[in-house]
């Protein structure tokens, strides 16, 4: 593998398939925590899967009050495979 390669685009192309899952996963009621679910560039090589929802974390882990509705741990664990996939593809092997 060629240490100067760029697999930006196989990282982000990785992360685009988990915010998919995310949102997939997400539980539904007025729809602003799944539209927030966004992936984007973080540095060279990177990318960050986040929701911006300020609530998110509270679904995701829960509260005193609330049970967790986790979608991003599950999400990761389902499509683990797929994001190694994704960024595999196109390596150039030297």
């Amino acid at each position: 593998i060629a240490a100067h390669q760029d697999f930006t685009p196989n990282v982000l192309a990785a992360a685009k398939v988990l915010r998919d899952e995310a949102k997939r996963r997400a539980p539904v009621r007025t729809g602003y925590l799944r539209s927030n679910i966004t992936a984007k560039k973080a540095g060279k090589n990177g990318a960050d899967v986040i929701s911006a929802a300020p609530y998110a974390a509270y679904v995701e882990y829960g509260t005193s009050k609330m049970a967790p509705r986790s979608h991003m741990r599950p999400a990761i664990e389902a499509s683990i495979d797929d994001m190694v996939a994704a960024i595999v593809d196109g390596v150039e092997i030297v």
